[in-house]
């Protein structure tokens, strides 16, 4: 069989089935293949980059498993390289297979740049962003490498791969019954089952002696099956969870416990959870300081900080805990729940609970800024008219945070996605693609703003050549919001490049010219129309017309405290919330300081 073959065949053999990419010489082999193949289906973005990321998404969505995409040789390669970085950053398995010269033509000495047209080594480049990255040379090494690469992308803390396999490489014929195979030893490098037993038994006795417990749930919880072990633990805990911005999606909305997304940008009842915590139980996040805060020292300080996750590296790193797990996030919340199932009783937290209610209540600020219509207002709204098998996903700036603070779900199935570690604008669009084709879910949401939509526009013609049911919400005001910003607070409103300079076409055309419907929000009375158009259907731009000096509020500002952020509260409501807490738990401050 052709090595061309035998790698489609390895893809689909592990569960993958849809390959996205862009047509080029140097991959004429393998997506040649794809067409022969049944188990697998081939999907043409226009541009390499879109390629990558729905990759990733498809990726994140699917149970427990993997991306892939294909892209030929040079420039091909290189326009990979944010999505590979986005995969490497938020710990995402995908394979990318990459076309490359023809072995006899590839340069023989370091001396020379290149031997021929589009010749460039992508593995050196991407070796800092990838698990792996290998060139097949020759085809019986197709075999362990493939094996080799599928491993590492999946196993430990997930990651991308990138196989380089020159032209002539892909058209060789391969012996099956003779080629290699690669071996590992499960679980290598991990703590084991003893380990984890003596870290869920001081788990136990510290939630026991716990009266201000939080679970902290972050990306580390991703895929089905996962986020369906993650709600379990939550119903016999009965333990209120806060998220990050990669784990909005792992709790329901609609859940007792959920309250809401913490950090820099967090919701305040959030934020003031976590700050004021006894206990809290860290679950597949990297506390990074996004979360919280650059004054990291003063993170839940009256807190004990139970710490398990999958990257010995990121325990401890800024954070200190008290309890520290490393190992699988699944096998240990497995391990967990058999624990608590053997009869563990926790105390009542329900003082705690209805205290968390009041803040939640109290400060769910609407961000009324500006003279245009309220962006988590907007969101809000768009959160309750969807239904079950909704994928959402959030570009970049202004409208990622904007959704993660106001989108709130009173649907049970549904996923978010966003660009957490790399923050890579124009995530959104090939996100959404990506996620749809996993076959999960039946509409698409993309948040995008004006800035963001546009570096990924051309796959609006994938979205109406397919006519893929989505609806992109440009959040649009008219800038790079976040950007703007931050020349107004730092650097004398001179907004170049945020505003001055900054152009953006007419959206309506835009969506004529790709087949798609156009709806204008410019006052508060359009939502009624949304109802319809959300259940429509046909893909839709909706171009939700913002202020230009709309913000992002509350905004965790340099080193201030988590719970501290702006618009500040008053010094009389900050004493009460500390009358709040000494009323109900005692002397907290004192005796934990």
């Amino acid at each position: 069989m052709l090595v061309s073959d035998y790698i489609i065949d390895f893809l689909a053999s592990v569960g993958i089935k849809h390959i996205f990419g862009y047509q080029g010489g140097s991959v004429t082999h393998l997506i040649d293949s794809v067409a022969r193949n049944p188990n697998i289906n081939y999907i043409q973005n226009y541009h390499e980059q879109a390629s990558a990321l729905c990759a990733d998404a498809y990726a994140r969505v699917s149970n427990e498993g993997v991306g892939a995409a294909i892209a030929s040789n040079g420039p091909g390669a290189t326009n990979l390289i944010t999505g590979i970085a986005d995969a490497f950053c938020d710990s995402i398995p995908v394979i990318f297979i990459t076309g490359q010269v023809c072995t006899y033509a590839m340069r023989k000495t370091e001396k020379i740049r290149q031997e021929s047209f589009q010749e460039i080594s992508i593995t050196k480049i991407v070796n800092s962003i990838t698990k792996y990255a290998t060139i097949i040379m020759k085809p019986e090494d197709i075999a362990y490498e493939l094996e080799k690469a599928f491993f590492l992308s999946t196993h430990g803390r997930p990651g991308p791969v990138l196989i380089d396999v020159p032209v002539d490489v892909q058209g060789m014929e391969v012996e099956t019954d003779v080629i290699r195979h690669y071996k590992h030893i499960e679980d290598e490098g991990f703590n084991g089952a003893i380990d984890i037993k003596i870290g869920i038994v001081r788990t136990i006795e510290c939630l026991k002696t716990a009266k201000r417990p939080v679970v902290l749930a972050g990306g580390g919880i991703s895929g089905r099956e996962t986020i369906c072990i993650f709600r379990e633990l939550i119903s016999l805990l009965k333990i209120p969870t806060v998220v990050t911005l990669m784990g909005l999606d792992v709790l329901s909305h609609k859940d007792d416990f959920f309250y809401g997304f913490i950090g820099v940008y967090g919701n305040r009842f959030a934020n003031l959870a976590v700050q004021n915590a006894d206990v809290i139980l860290v679950l597949g996040s990297r506390l990074d300081t996004r979360q919280t805060g650059k004054c990291y020292r003063e993170f839940a300080k009256h807190a004990r900080i139970v710490h398990i996750d999958i990257d010995k590296n990121e325990i401890n790193h800024k954070v200190k805990s008290d309890i520290s797990i490393c190992c699988d996030l699944k096998a240990f919340m497995h391990c967990f729940i058999r624990e608590i199932k053997n009869s563990v009783m926790f105390p009542d937290y329900q003082g705690w609970l209805k205290l968390l209610q009041t803040w939640k209540e109290k400060y769910s600020e609407q961000n009324l800024n500006g003279e245009g219509i309220s962006p988590n207002w907007f969101i809000g709204q768009v959160g309750k008219l969807v239904e079950d098998n909704t994928i959402f996903t959030a570009d970049v700036g202004q409208n990622q945070m904007w959704v993660a603070q106001s989108l709130r779900l009173n649907v049970n199935k549904f996923r978010i996605l966003n660009s957490g570690g790399l923050g890579a604008m124009g995530f959104s669009l090939p996100a959404g693609i990506g996620a749809y084709f996993s076959g999960l879910f039946s509409k698409v949401i993309c948040f995008t703003g004006d800035g963001g939509v546009q570096m990924n526009l051309q796959e609006l013609c994938l979205i109406g050549s397919r006519k893929i049911p989505a609806k992109i919400i440009l959040m649009n005001n008219f800038s790079l919001g976040l950007i703007r910003d931050i020349h107004q607070k730092y650097y004398g409103r001179r907004y170049i490049g945020s505003v001055e300079g900054f152009y953006q076409p007419q959206f309506k055309y835009i969506a004529r010219a790709y087949n798609l419907g156009y709806f204008e929000v410019a006052k508060y009375e359009d939502i009624g129309r949304l109802s319809a158009i959300i259940k429509d259907d046909k893909p839709y731009i909706i171009n939700c017309l913002l202020s230009q000096d709309t913000t992002v509020r509350p905004e965790l500002l340099g080193k201030d405290r988590l719970d501290n952020q702006i618009p500040y509260l008053s010094i009389a409501e900050m004493e009460n919330i500390k009358q709040e807490l000494e009323g109900s738990f005692g002397g907290i401050y004192e005796s934990q300081m």
